[in-house]
C-alpha cells in the first residue's frame, strides 16, 4: 500500500511546486513583452539584450548567494524570504517608468529567483530519502519546465492587459506562496547513509565532476536548441503557431518523463540512463541537422526534450550525491547546478546562433553531438568501488 504524505508534507510540496513554477514563468514571460517594451522605452538592441539576460545573470548570483544562507537557516525560511523579494521585485517591474529601473527590477527578479530555485531544490532533496533524490530532481525539473511554458502565456496576457495589473497580481501570488512556506510541516532532513564510502572523497570527486560536466553540456544543448531549432523549422516551412506547438509538446514531454526518469535512476543507478540519454541526444542533434521535412524535424525537436531530461536528471543525481561525499555541501552542489545550466544555456544560445550563421545547423549539431558521445563513452567506462553511494549504478544484491 502506498503511504500518503502527511498534510504538512503535501502543503510543503505544493508551495515548493508553485514557487518553482512562478520563478520559471517570470524568466520566460519577457519574450512576448519585448516588442511592446521596446516601443514604450528608448531601447537599443543592446539594452534589450541586457534586459533579457539580466534575469539569468541574477540567477547565477542568487544561487551562489543562497549557499551561505542555507548553512545558517532552514530552507523554508530562505525560500520564503526569497519569494517575498521576488514579489517586491515583480511589483517594482510593474510600476517602473524608466529603462534603467526596468533592467534593475529584472536583475533583482533573477537574483531572487536564483535563491528560490536553490532553496526549493535543497528543500525537496532534504525531505527525500538519500535513495529517492533522482525522483525529487525530476519533479523539480518538471516544475521548472511548467513555469517556462506558462511564462510566454503570461507575457501574451500582459500584451492584452496592462503590464502593471498582471505583474501586480503575480506579486501578490508570490507573497501568498511565501506565507505558505512558513506553515510548519512534519518533514525532516534526510542524510546520506554513513559507512566506509565516506572515506573515498577522491574517488567521489571524479563522479561529481562528471555530473557537473553533464549539467553544463545539457545546458549548452538546450541553448543551441532554443535558438537554432525554431529557425530550422521556419526554414522548412513551419508556421509560427506550429513552431510554438512543437516547443510546447517538448515541454510537455519533459514534464511527463521527469519523475519516472528520476525514479529509474534511484532504483537502477544513473549509469545506463545517462549513457542512453547522451547517445540519444547526439543522434537527434544530427537528425535535426539533416532534416528536410518539417514533420520529421518537429518530432526530432520534441525528442530532444526527452533526451535532455534523460541526461540532466542522472547527471544532477550523480553530482549531488558524489559531491556531498567528496566534501561539497548539498546547497553548494545545487547552486552549482543552476550556475552550470544557466552558463551552458547562454553559451549554447550564442554559439548556436553564430554557428548556424557561419556553418549551418548540421555542423553545430554534429559538434555538440560529438561532445555528448564522448561523455557517454566516459560514463560507460568509469568504474567505482562504491557505486551505490554515488547513485551511479545499482549495487549488486
Amino acid at each position: 500500500m502506498v503511504r500518503r504524505p502527511p498534510a504538512g508534507g503535501r502543503l510543503s510540496s505544493l508551495v515548493v511546486a508553485l514557487a518553482v513554477i512562478l520563478e520559471g514563468s517570470l524568466y520566460s514571460a519577457i519574450a512576448p513583452l519585448l516588442p511592446r517594451l521596446t516601443r514604450a522605452y528608448p531601447f537599443t538592441e543592446l539594452t534589450a539584450g541586457v534586459l533579457v539576460s539580466g534575469y539569468s545573470g541574477g540567477v547565477v548570483v542568487g544561487a551562489l548567494t543562497c549557499v551561505p544562507l542555507l548553512s545558517c537557516a532552514r530552507p523554508r525560511y530562505v525560500a520564503a524570504g526569497a519569494m517575498g523579494s521576488l514579489a517586491v521585485s515583480t511589483a517594482a517591474f510593474a510600476i517602473t517608468d524608466s529603462p534603467t529601473t526596468l533592467i534593475g527590477a529584472r536583475l533583482w527578479q533573477g537574483l531572487s529567483a536564483g535563491v528560490v530555485w536553490t532553496a526549493c531544490v535543497f528543500w525537496l532533496l532534504g525531505a527525500a530519502s538519500a535513495h529517492n533524490r533522482g525522483a525529487a530532481l525530476g519533479r523539480a525539473m518538471s516544475y521548472s519546465v511548467v513555469g517556462t511554458v506558462l511564462g510566454p502565456l503570461l507575457g501574451t496576457a500582459a500584451i492584452r492587459f496592462p503590464v502593471a495589473l498582471l505583474y501586480s497580481v503575480i506579486a501578490v501570488a508570490g507573497l501568498a506562496i511565501g506565507v505558505g512556506m512558513l506553515i510548519p510541516s512534519s518533514e525532516t532532513r534526510q542524510r546520506l547513509p554513513g559507512g566506509a564510502v565516506i572515506d573515498q572523497p577522491r574517488e567521489a570527486r571524479k563522479f561529481a565532476l562528471l555530473g557537473a560536466w553533464v549539467i553544463a553540456l545539457t545546458g549548452v544543448v538546450a541553448g543551441v536548441n532554443n535558438v537554432t531549432s525554431p529557425l530550422m523549422l521556419a526554414h522548412l516551412g513551419a508556421s509560427d503557431l506550429a513552431i510554438g506547438l512543437v516547443f510546447m509538446g517538448g515541454a510537455l514531454v519533459m514534464v511527463v518523463v521527469g519523475t519516472p526518469v528520476g525514479s529509474a535512476v534511484d532504483r537502477r543507478g544513473a549509469r545506463h540512463p545517462l549513457s542512453a540519454g547522451l547517445t540519444w541526444l547526439a543522434l537527434l542533434l544530427v537528425i535535426v541537422g539533416l532534416c528536410t521535412n518539417p514533420y520529421l524535424g518537429s518530432l526530432a525537436v520534441v525528442g530532444l526534450s526527452s533526451a535532455l531530461t534523460l541526461t540532466y536528471v542522472p547527471g544532477a543525481s550523480i553530482m549531488t550525491r558524489a559531491g556531498e561525499i567528496s566534501g561539497w555541501s548539498l546547497q553548494f552542489a545545487i547552486a552549482l547546478s543552476a550556475v552550470l545550466w544557466s552558463g551552458g544555456e547562454t553559451l549554447g544560445a550564442v554559439a548556436g546562433g553564430y554557428g548556424m550563421q557561419s556553418f549551418g545547423f548540421l555542423w553545430v549539431g554534429a559538434a555538440v553531438g560529438l561532445f555528448a558521445l564522448g561523455t557517454a563513452a566516459v560514463a560507460l567506462v568509469l568504474r567505482s568501488s562504491a557505486p551505490e553511494a554515488y547513485g551511479y549504478r545499482q549495487c549488486a544484491r
